[in-house]
């Protein structure tokens, strides 16, 4: 039975307890983190102690889950009866959704976009990592709205484009902007010449980038070799990753992608509502 939680203000049941400490096993996750934050919902603040016992967080009110009105803790099974709701779910609600008697897109975006300002502003006043965007080819534009949403407050923006020539780079004009821009192409017709993981590493040996934490999107061979560099290198970071999405409600299956896992029985994430972000280290490539 598939319920919609949202702000309903629930414990985390025994068998997603059960499942975080098989994650806490696994080991996936970053030991070194500059900051923690979470949503005032119990069920969040129950998720870090599991994930990273005694450490000290925020609880951002901004970041509590969406109010589905009229759906809350309701069963997609038994709505499925009410024809208001087939048409709601039959609709783009994931793009701008209108929750009856509950939140609407807008009012989400805002939320959360006034959470994330209070993150930049604690990543400006402490110090934290240098911000490295590394995006390739197809893996530029979804980039764009993030790197400029971190510039407004975070120190240490670069962003990282990388194409197989120079019409490739979209958007390179815009970024910079606002961001630190370098720039790599294959056949050397602008910037660096080579590709991205390799103008990565330029950064990194003359120290133009120190202490990064990426931020990636791209196709997946970029983000494979990425991946490998950054293990050897202890870099911490995150991809966006792109699935084929049938329902993009987490019913169809259709978009899951394999997780890396200790034991032999493979372990699958969904894009559509796992991710599409996910710690680097968490996914099979």
């Amino acid at each position: 039975m598939h319920v919609y939680c949202g702000s309903t203000d629930s414990n985390v049941s025994e068998n997603g307890k059960e499942l975080l400490l098989e994650i806490v096993k696994e080991d996936i996750y970053p030991k070194i983190v500059d900051a923690f934050y979470t949503s005032k919902l119990i069920r969040t603040i129950e998720t870090i102690a599991i994930l990273y016992p005694g450490v000290e967080y925020k609880s951002l009110e901004e970041f509590n889950e969406v109010n589905f009105g009229e759906y809350e803790m309701q069963p997609h099974e038994e709505l499925m009866k009410r024809p208001e709701y087939v048409k709601w779910q039959e609709g783009d609600k994931f793009i701008h959704f209108d929750c009856p008697g509950g939140d609407n897109f807008e009012g989400v975006s805002k939320r959360i976009n006034k959470g994330m300002e209070k993150i930049f502003t604690d990543a400006k006043n402490n110090g934290y990592k240098n911000i490295v965007i590394i995006g390739g080819g197809v893996g530029i534009p979804p980039l764009y709205f993030f790197a400029k949403r971190l510039a407004i407050s975070a120190k240490r923006v670069n962003v990282i484009l990388g194409g197989r020539n120079t019409e490739a780079l979209c958007l390179k004009e815009d970024i910079s902007e606002f961001a630190n821009i370098y720039l790599s192409t294959d056949d050397g017709s602008d910037g660096f010449k080579g590709n991205v993981i390799d103008l990565f590493k330029e950064l990194i040996i003359s120290r133009k980038i120190q202490k990064p934490i990426v931020y990636a999107c791209g196709p997946q061979p970029m983000l494979k070799a990425l991946k490998c560099y950054m293990i050897e290198n202890e870099i911490e970071g995150y991809f966006s990753l792109e699935a084929m999405m049938g329902c993009g409600f987490g019913m169809c299956l259709a978009c899951a992608i394999e997780k890396n896992s200790s034991g032999n029985k493979k372990q699958y994430a969904l894009c559509c509502i796992d991710g599409p972000v996910f710690n680097f280290n968490e996914m099979k490539l």
